[in-house]
């Protein structure tokens, strides 16, 4: 079977030489439209060129105007705009006041030393839950969408009414948080035990008060997400949120 046959040098250089020349030629035919535009309007009094651009050059300048603007918009909230997420934090079936909503933010934003401005402590607040096997079953999307942000490590802690603890429990998603149960020296009544590990610690009415936090069976357990887990950010929320001021 024979080769394809390829082209020769010179047929190559012939091609080359005949784009070249194409671009040359719309290279000089925009010249030539740009010097016909200058000459035109060079002859038009102001009243006449004011006219011209309306009717000509109006709605394109318009257009690229707001084309340039969206750009600019875009990599300014892309680039700048945009803040450093520190911390993230969920409540479960708890509300939180606007002075607790500011403590657990603002508040423990400064206390990992992060500028405002540049930085910010995220809560996720209002995450529905399911407290009855009716409600499971109407509100089953709703579950498996959190349960989707436990697994993805979208938040750091959470904030969970004790009546359904049990039931995000069972995900198997949260640290032991052994260390902080001798370090603050909780009670047993305190602790959310699974498979022989405290995933869970019940706040004590101070702290419940302090963040401003209330829930529908009267319980607040903090659960720390084990997926992403800063050591660091982490000590310093434990010791934020238990220890009373």
């Amino acid at each position: 079977m024979r080769s394809p046959r390829r082209g020769t040098d010179k047929e190559m250089d012939s091609k080359d030489t005949e784009l070249n020349k194409k671009d040359q030629n719309a290279e000089n035919s925009l010249k030539k439209r740009l010097a016909d535009e200058r000459e035109k309007i060079s002859v038009m009094d102001r009243a006449q060129k004011k006219r011209y651009f309306k009717d000509y050059y109006l709605l394109p300048t318009v257009i690229a105007v707001f084309v340039i603007f969206c750009i600019i918009w875009f990599l300014y909230d892309a680039l700048l705009a945009r803040k450093n997420v520190l911390y993230t934090g969920a409540l479960v079936g708890c509300q939180v006041s606007d002075e607790g909503k500011r403590y657990l933010t603002e508040g423990f934003l400064e206390a990992l030393g992060g500028r405002e401005g540049k930085a910010e402590v995220v809560l996720s607040e209002d995450l529905w839950i399911a407290f009855s096997d009716e409600d499971l079953e109407k509100y089953q999307a709703a579950d498996s969408n959190l349960y989707v942000n436990i697994a993805a490590g979208d938040f750091d802690y959470m904030l969970i009414d004790g009546a359904v603890i049990e039931q995000y429990a069972s995900l198997e998603a949260f640290a032991d948080l052994g260390e902080y149960v001798r370090k603050y020296q909780m009670s047993e009544d305190d602790i959310y035990l699974r498979d022989g590990k405290a995933i869970a610690v019940r706040l004590s009415g101070e702290a419940e008060e302090q963040a401003g936090i209330t829930s529908f069976s009267g319980e607040v357990y903090l659960v720390i997400v084990d997926i992403k887990r800063d050591p660091t950010y982490e000590e310093l929320l434990m010791e934020y949120i238990l220890q009373e001021r």
